[in-house]
């Protein structure tokens, strides 16, 4: 009963959603698997080598401006953590579930990660970039005046160190984790709180980017690795944690509404054209004072945008049957998750409207006049759960940004609110929403340049380059990780060869860590490298193999 009223609503707004949207030149099509339909891929039987498809993608991007290495994010990598810090560990306290300072997860990039650059460098030829995250729950512990000088001085030799091995470091200020007076003050809920987040953002650079000018090594290995620079990522999959966090209820703080993801995801990109205006004032402020050797260059600034496309289940004849209708649905998450963004740097407006306040006001006079029948579970609720009527304007945001970074793994085929699971074991990996689909890997590609890069450069005058900051399988069958890795450098290729170039690849995760709990067991195996068991050195794994292949035609190449 419930969901069947849900789409009554939903059909009957339809058709206001598709016209709101003319007026900037975006316009949803009602059927999401259009650019599989007009950009098929198909993974041959006997996939070229890939020395071939290095080959291949290198004949269209230079190999000096292909940044390849590894990601990783603080939180899940170290174990400086503490429930009386940050919001991900004192939610993992209150529901029981692991935490990172447990034994079981081996890996201490706080303290080893010099170690772990070395053996990275040293078995991964052509390992030319890492991404690492800014843990803000360590950097301003107790308050937005708060600021810890050695955590500080700590990311800014881990930046030296990175630099100095020749590695493009890649600058992460937030992956998904918060400290806990700014969630507890409101966090991105919070449009008053932004500058609050804002600021450690460019303090650090500011320290950071002068410890560079001061350090002649790291001048003369930041010159050689042009024109490949530092890149500064301000959000980790901005929609993913606010969807995360504010809709699924799995993650601090734990909230759901529509209405709530919108606002959160508006404060955090509004907070990302801040950062951005405010680097880059800074670095000119910092030249023109003589502050900055000649050679540092202009900070590049971008974020990481996920794509997980939600396709109809055709499995059976009632799911073909209504797949049309599935389709429709889901085209309103659509809103919140891709094109709200999308349009936010193309035109400067977030708009994301589902506009059923009204039904879910008539359902609740009904409920409280005791006409329904009695249930657990308030329709009205549920109703204004998926209720947002948001349109927030800041003609700053058009072109603000310098580079996009794509996190891809896999699809999901739904049924509406039903997920339907993947069952041939070949596919399957040990995270239970991601499966082996490297066709989807050339999907999310393209889509993101036909909807976002290629309207973003017309608008902005500029090219918007993309890399893909984040892909890879959770599993311990080394046979299933050497295809995968295999079968998605050739899709990336392929696009590559089609006109939508991919200028960067750093999978998750640089070694096996510690993965968020809620949705799936935290026992995911992502690492592309093996922890030692003193915690100390990496080892690569023989699935990683693709990517020592890759490296070294990489290098072979000049990159």
């Amino acid at each position: 009963m419930i969901n069947y009223l849900m789409l009554l609503g939903l059909l009957t707004t339809g058709a206001h959603y598709e016209r709101q949207f003319i007026g900037y030149n975006i316009k949803r099509g009602r059927d999401n698997s259009i650019y599989r339909k007009l950009y098929p891929l198909e993974i041959p039987i006997h996939v070229p080598s890939i020395n071939t498809i290095a080959r291949r993608w290198f004949k269209i991007v230079e190999p000096d401006e292909f940044y390849f290495g590894a990601s990783t994010s603080e939180h899940q990598s170290s174990k400086k953590c503490t429930p009386a810090l940050c919001s991900w560990s004192r939610y993992a306290q209150e529901h029981n579930f692991t935490q990172p300072t447990e034994s079981r997860y081996k890996m201490d990039w706080w303290n080893y990660g010099e170690n772990y650059v070395d053996d990275a460098k040293e078995a991964i030829p052509g390992f030319n970039a890492l991404r690492f995250s800014i843990e803000m729950a360590l950097l301003t512990p107790s308050g937005p005046d708060s600021w810890d000088q050695s955590v500080a001085d700590h990311y800014t030799q881990r930046f030296l160190y990175v630099l100095k091995k020749g590695i493009a470091p890649v600058v992460c200020f937030h992956h998904y984790t918060d400290p806990n007076w700014f969630l507890d003050a409101g966090g991105f809920e919070n449009y008053g709180l932004i500058d609050q987040f804002v600021n450690p953002c460019i303090k650090l650079y500011e320290q950071i980017m002068k410890a560079v000018s001061d350090d002649e090594q790291a001048m003369k290995e930041l010159k050689k690795m042009a024109p490949r620079t530092p890149l500064w990522v301000t959000f980790n999959g901005p929609e993913s944690f606010a969807l995360r966090s504010y809709f699924a209820k799995a993650g601090p703080p734990n909230k759901k509404g529509f209405s709530l993801v919108a606002n959160v995801l508006k404060n955090e990109l509004e907070a990302h054209v801040r950062i951005y205006y405010r680097m880059k004032e800074l670095y000119k402020t910092l030249q023109v004072e003589g502050m900055l050797k000649e050679g540092i260059p202009e900070p590049q600034i971008g974020l990481i945008k996920n794509i997980h496309q939600y396709d109809p289940a055709t499995f059976t004849n009632n799911q073909r049957r209504l797949k049309p209708l599935n389709n429709f649905v889901f085209g309103f998450a659509d809103q919140i998750h891709h094109h709200a963004l999308y349009n936010f740097f193309i035109n400067g407006v977030l708009w994301v409207q589902i506009p059923l306040g009204v039904v879910s006001k008539v359902m609740r006079l009904v409920e409280k006049a005791g006409k329904m029948m009695k249930r657990n579970i308030s329709i009205a609720d549920k109703v204004a759960e998926i209720a947002v009527d948001l349109r927030y304007v800041n003609k700053k945001a058009i072109g603000a940004l310098d580079f996009i970074g794509l996190s891809y793994y896999s699809n999901r085929y739904q049924f509406f609110s039903k997920t339907v699971p993947i069952t041939d074991e070949r596919l399957r990996t040990d995270g239970d929403t991601y499966y082996h689909y490297p066709n989807g890997m050339y999907r999310a590609i393209v889509e993101i340049y036909e909807r976002f890069i290629k309207p973003f450069e017309r608008a902005a005058g500029k090219k918007l380059p993309l890399l893909v900051a984040e892909n890879g399988i959770a599993t311990k069958d080394d046979a299933k990780r050497k295809r995968f890795y295999h079968e998605y450098l050739y899709a990336m290729m392929r696009a590559t060869q089609d006109g939508y170039p991919v200028y960067g690849y750093l999978p998750w995760t640089l070694m096996d860590n510690y993965e968020w709990p809620g949705l799936d067991s935290t026992d995911r195996r992502y690492g592309i490298f093996a922890v030692t068991d003193d915690g100390k050195h990496l080892n690569l794994k023989p699935g990683s193999q693709p990517l020592r292949q890759f490296g070294s035609a990489l290098k072979k190449r000049g990159g």
